[in-house]
């Protein structure tokens, strides 16, 4: 369920940092558009983040089973 959630976090991330991107064309962007492009990116770190240990945590899981299941 967190590689789906980090999956997600990842694609709101990237809009996020692209309204950043394109409102630094503008003339009151400018003010704000760094932040809010390095918050996307701090999204897109995060959401990368949750997959990564999204992944680790189903792979460990199983790996338990088939212990259990040999033992068992």
């Amino acid at each position: 369920m967190r590689v789906i959630s980090g999956f997600f976090t990842v694609g709101a991330g990237f809009f996020v940092m692209m309204i950043g991107i394109m409102s630094g064309f503008t003339i009151i962007g400018l003010l704000w558009a760094f932040p809010v492009a390095f918050f996307g990116w701090g999204l897109m770190l995060k959401g990368f983040a949750d997959m990564g240990m999204g992944s680790y945590e189903a792979v460990k899981a199983h790996a338990e089973r088939q212990k259990q299941r040999q033992q068992g």
